[in-house]
């Protein structure tokens, strides 16, 4: 309590318990009660925004409270929570929260895509909203789809483990995905860089012929590698095939002599052992 004086009158300033808290402490406290239901998201969202000129107090505390976590359960909410503030902004066309936001995307992407199944899912489908808004620089957005394209193929986490190949030849054909999966990966990189050049109104004819290059050269790349795994795949199926044939050839030859040694069990229990020419093997 403090007070001041006027003349004849004096007034006391009363200041609450949350008043004296910075706004960055009390978004940490708001935040440790985030859960995944929408309201609770839109409810921490519409508060963020209402304090949008504390920006630069809030995303700092965000940030560090992502990479914190282990598990997707609270990571998500925490990155649907920024979504809603940034798009929240960006349709009032106010710029201000998605500035302070910027700088902290990616390290929190890339974070939560390594969490799992989960993390990739959601980062993946929270980066095409924000890539068709246009709200952030293209140079940003293939930024932020490479760091979740490099745990698409491997998210341990939350999910189910991935599955580790034990042979050599089921080595070889996991190392050929990877290698498939990342030519793709660079592929569509590619042709997504070749349509945003055609589309924009800056873009020189050298730059969207030499990025229409890059993608001619990504598509043989990844043509290639489909083909390797093609082979391969189609060299194992007739491995395991023949493999089947005489698993399946043993099979019947072993339940051809259960039948006989069933059989000479029945003859020694009725009539004792068999003669030399009873014998059926």
């Amino acid at each position: 309590v403090s007070t001041q004086s006027t003349g004849t009158f004096t007034f006391a300033h009363m200041s609450s318990p949350e008043q004296a808290k910075s706004v960055g402490d009390l978004f940490a406290a708001k935040l440790k009660e985030l859960t995944g239901h929408s309201h609770s998201i839109q409810n921490l969202a519409h508060w963020v925004a209402f304090h949008r000129k504390r920006i630069a107090q809030i995303v700092p505390v965000w940030k560090e409270a992502v990479l914190a976590e282990r598990s997707t359960t609270r990571a998500v909410p925490m990155l649907y929570m920024c979504h809603e503030v940034m798009m929240g902004t960006w349709k009032k066309r106010k710029t201000d929260c998605i500035e302070a936001f910027t700088p902290a995307l990616q390290d929190a992407i890339k974070h939560i895509a390594k969490l799992g199944s989960k993390g990739v899912s959601s980062t993946d489908k929270i980066c095409k909203l924000w890539e068709k808004s246009e709200m952030l620089a293209p140079g940003l957005m293939d930024a932020l789809q490479a760091s979740i394209g490099e745990h698409k193929n491997s998210t341990p986490g939350n999910g189910p483990e991935p599955y580790v190949p034990t042979t050599k030849e089921g080595r070889e054909i996991g190392a050929l995905y990877d290698a498939a999966n990342a030519c793709t990966s660079v592929c569509e990189q590619a042709d997504k860089k070749v349509q945003r050049l055609q589309a924009a109104e800056g873009g020189t004819q050298s730059e969207v012929e030499a990025a229409a290059a890059a993608l001619k050269v990504a598509i043989g790349k990844t043509v290639d590698a489909r083909k390797h795994l093609l082979v391969k795949l189609h060299r194992e199926r007739d491995v395991h095939s023949k493999a089947h044939k005489t698993a399946a050839q043993s099979l019947k030859l072993c339940e051809h002599q259960i039948e006989n040694v069933r059989w000479l069990d029945e003859e020694v229990n009725s009539n004792g052992p068999p003669s030399k020419h009873q014998r059926r093997y």
